[in-house]
């Protein structure tokens, strides 16, 4: 329960269902999910009659974008198999969290180009990358859309 005793409105915050963290008194809701407000005023307030209105908000996930990725340049193999160039694979580091928050990164992903033909800067995609840490479900990846590798003849 917040307290404002500039304006007598007194605040109090819960999870919706299961979908929200659980709060602690005097806390506000910091994790993804969904809550419900409350705000009540008693007789003293604003110098209005008293009021107890309530109102459902989402907290919704962050983007976090994956940074600092180089994946090498190769010869035709047939395959979509891209690798990363050395040492980057453990160089990768995720942006856009919040103060302290605690997110990592668990599993480096696979790169892959889009198809296996020849060809000079093709688009990389990734799979399994995946976040952990404390705060990890308050968060998403963007996956870098211009990381480009070439396929070049035997």
């Amino acid at each position: 329960m917040l307290h404002d005793s500039t304006t007598q409105i007194t605040y109090i915050y819960e999870p919706v269902s299961e979908t929200g963290a659980e709060l602690g008194e005097d806390e506000l809701p910091l994790s993804v999910g969904e809550y419900v407000v409350f705000a009540t005023c008693g007789s003293k307030c604003c110098d209005i009659s008293s009021f107890d209105h309530h109102a459902i908000f989402t907290i919704t996930p962050a983007p976090l974008t994956l940074t600092n990725i180089q994946v090498k340049n190769k010869e035709y193999d047939g395959t979509t198999t891209a690798e990363y160039e050395p040492d980057s694979e453990h160089n990768i580091k995720i942006e856009g969290y919040f103060g302290n928050d605690q997110v990592k990164i668990s599993t480096t992903g696979t790169p892959y180009f889009l198809d296996s033909e020849i060809g000079c800067n093709k688009f990389i995609t990734f799979t399994e990358f995946e976040l952990t840490g404390t705060h990890a479900k308050n968060y998403y990846l963007v996956y870098p859309d211009f990381i480009t590798a070439s396929i070049y003849k035997r």
